[in-house]
């Protein structure tokens, strides 16, 4: 709730309650975090719970101290990947971290301790890690053993790729598969990858889509292609004389 919260401030660019917001938000998690380090059965960074993923994506996206200071960037950041390695077998669940994954790191390009950064291979390691993602993504899990859980080797990650399309249709139509494409469409577009068609997987998750998913995947998808033409536009306009 609270990460729903501080992308719609971001988005009403409603600065002082986004701040206050992801200071709940970043206050919560590094509760969970005390607690399971508390425990010392688990690791300090074993992130199984998707709701916590998602939490960590939100925070990575619209944080204002993660996007400015590079220590709470990089935990963030180390969070949100490990809830990729993590994610269960099970589709609903796996799809939405590895997107929500996608999502955030597709705006990392942009993030202000990113492009300040004196390592000139910042932002390319930041595009791998995108390219990483979307190999998850795209990944055929029932050419794994069955033992496969989280960690999966590199290798076998190349040799079983569905399309992208293919891949969104794994998401069960009863957990918001339009929205999820349609998310998965922005982060490519503000990733600047190019990565197959995904309109005729969206127009098929549309056609069944319940009312809740069908509104936020043709608003997601309508600033998608927004977000392009602006960038289109950006990249083709004349510097000022």
């Amino acid at each position: 709730m609270l990460g729903r919260l501080l992308v719609a401030y971001c988005q009403l660019q409603q600065t002082a309650e986004a701040a206050g917001a992801s200071e709940r938000l970043r206050g919560a998690l590094n509760q969970i975090l005390r607690r399971r380090l508390a425990q010392k059965s688990q690791s300090l960074e074993s992130l199984e719970d998707p709701i916590e993923a998602w939490a960590w994506a939100y925070l990575l996206l619209n944080g204002d101290k993660e996007s400015s200071d590079l220590p709470a960037w990089l935990k963030a950041s180390r969070m949100v990947l490990n809830a990729v390695d993590a994610a269960t077998a099970e589709p609903g669940d796996r799809m939405w971290v590895n997107t929500m994954a996608l999502l955030a790191f597709s705006r990392q390009l942009d993030a202000e301790c990113v492009l300040s950064s004196e390592d000139p291979l910042a932002k390319e390691a930041v595009a791998e890690t995108v390219g990483d993602i979307l190999g998850l993504l795209r990944l055929d899990r029932t050419k794994l053993p069955t033992t496969t859980k989280g960690g999966v080797d590199p290798d076998l990650v190349q040799q079983h790729q569905l399309t992208l399309a293919d891949a969104m249709r794994q998401v069960p139509a009863g957990d918001f598969r339009a929205w999820a494409i349609s998310l998965v469409k922005l982060a490519l577009v503000q990733a600047g990858a190019e990565e197959g068609d995904l309109a005729e997987a969206f127009r098929e998750a549309m056609q069944s889509a319940a009312p809740g998913d069908l509104a936020l995947g043709a608003i997601t998808w309508a600033y998608a292609m927004y977000v392009a033409e602006w960038k289109l536009a950006a990249s083709t306009a004349s510097p000022p004389e």
